[in-house]
């Protein structure tokens, strides 16, 4: 969530990555690629229950971390369920069957840990890293708090409150309002993902204990969940435990939504090249005087290719990191040496990549004054096509890659890791050779060249295919 006080960050932004399936992180100013560290043994195994474990053995390491992901978020949704997934994400810590309000947390916190959660379009994670002996008390209150929440009337009543508080510090947030309005725009009228993750207030002012226990009965399956332990743990005892608390099951997966909708139709993907009308969208009167002060935040997005189309995610995860960062340009991107270099119009750019199981989204924000918005949204645009239409060169390929991998490995954490699998996991790539720096350096090699780079660009990152949003400015 995103209240600090309440210790757990929801991500409306925060799924950037440039890789094939990159960290929940924002891409690190490289001049160089990461060290070439040696890849931990990584085991994986399905149990009866369709619960999908994943160990990675540290042996020495002093913490553990456990990240569980449940492929349910705001893409499951419909219009009228929206905001569930995110609503269940925050009741989940409110107790089980036999743990009251606050219980959860303080039991975790005896083990030496802080549970985190947060709600993305392709799934809910809860995770944590505690000290390596209480490894499988964790697991068991992962496992009673997903299996067995309460639902309790009163919790619901006093949770809706803190998510309406929740959703009015979001919209003071440029990159968080602007990122909203972007997935509106940019995602087809039927695709979920232009759903907001926190949902309307009128959803979560009318959500009841018997509608979340419905979609948690739905995606709360073991078959629905990946769970990764990362530390000084053995692979066959991490996956005893898991069998004993997450048990056998006859229930089938839940129809596939990431990449498809309930019902296993296809999802839907954006408008066609040449029928998306490029458009701008003015923050409301709340937002602008909220979070514009003397400044405008200018977000142009593209639709991409999702992350199960590998060759062509690659591809174009290779572009957006030359946008973002130049290798031996001392941390500044061709974005940032243009708008906020040369020209002067901004005080900062960043190009991201949301990786999805269904359609992916490029993310290029501009910061500047706001006096001058439509100079900068002007400029921003003109720039990228001017940057996207030359082609690349080889030079620049070896520079994508650089930066992809650096990107992938660049947190070697105990939690980096766990999340890196997690994520690789739900996105559909865990057995694309992404664990391993050698095997992933090669399908780079392979996949990221000067002329993929080229024809990303020319498929994806068009003037024709972007969608604008300014937040901070006022209407024209």
């Amino acid at each position: 969530m995103f209240d600090p006080t309440l210790r757990r960050i929801e991500a409306a932004f925060a799924l950037l990555i440039t890789a094939l399936a990159a960290l929940s992180i924002p891409l690190p100013r490289l001049c160089c690629a990461a060290p070439d560290l040696p890849s931990s043994p990584v085991q994986r195994r399905t149990l009866p229950s369709g619960l999908r474990v994943i160990v990675a053995e540290q042996p020495g390491a002093a913490l553990l971390a456990l990240d569980l992901r449940v492929r349910a978020g705001s893409g499951s949704e419909t219009p009228e369920t929206n905001g569930t997934a995110h609503f269940i994400e925050h009741l989940l810590f409110k107790g089980t069957e036999r743990r009251g309000p606050g219980e959860i947390d303080r039991a975790m916190e005896t083990l030496g840990g802080e549970l985190t959660a947060q709600t993305t379009r392709d799934a809910t994670r809860y995770a944590t890293v505690l000290p390596s002996a209480g490894w499988r008390d964790a697991l068991a209150i992962l496992a009673d708090m997903t299996l067995h929440p309460a639902f309790r009337a009163a919790d619901v009543a006093a949770e809706k409150r803190v998510i309406r508080s929740e959703m009015a510090i979001a919209r003071t947030e440029p990159t968080r309002a602007g990122f909203g309005a972007l997935s509106e725009i940019a995602f087809g009228p039927d695709n979920p993902y232009r759903l907001p993750l926190m949902g309307s207030e009128t959803n979560v002012d009318t959500m009841t204990p018997g509608a979340l226990r419905l979609f948690w009965q739905q995606w709360y399956r073991p078959a629905n969940m990946t769970l990764v332990v990362a530390g000084d743990v053995r692979a066959a005892e991490v996956f005893a435990a898991a069998e004993q608390l997450w048990g056998a099951s006859d229930s089938p997966a839940p129809p596939e939504t990431h990449g498809g909708t309930a019902g296993g139709a296809a999802l839907p993907s954006s408008p066609p090249r040449g029928r998306r009308r490029a458009a701008t969208r003015h923050a409301d009167e709340r937002v602008g005087l909220l979070v514009g002060g003397g400044l405008v935040t200018v977000l142009v997005g593209f639709p991409a290719p999702s992350a199960g189309n590998a060759d062509a995610f690659a591809a174009t995860a290779g572009v957006v990191s030359l946008l973002a960062e130049g290798a031996n340009r001392g941390g500044g991107g061709r974005l940032t040496d243009a708008l906020v270099g040369r020209q002067k119009l901004a005080l900062s750019v960043t190009a991201d990549m949301v990786a999805q199981r269904g359609e992916s989204l490029v993310v290029v924000t501009a910061t500047g004054r706001r006096a001058e918005a439509a100079k900068l949204e002007a400029a921003l645009r003109t720039t990228l096509k001017r940057l996207l239409a030359g082609g690349f060169t080889s030079q620049d390929a070896d520079m994508a890659r650089q930066n992809l991998l650096a990107a992938h490995f660049s947190d070697d954490t105990l939690e980096g890791t766990a999340a890196r699998l997690a994520l690789t996991d739900v996105l559909g790539l865990s057995a694309s050779g992404t664990d391993d720096r050698r095997l992933y350096a090669a399908r780079l090699e392979r996949t990221v060249t000067w002329d993929s780079m080229t024809k990303a660009a020319q498929r994806s990152l068009t003037d024709e295919n972007a969608v604008v949003v300014v937040i901070g400015a006022d209407a024209p």
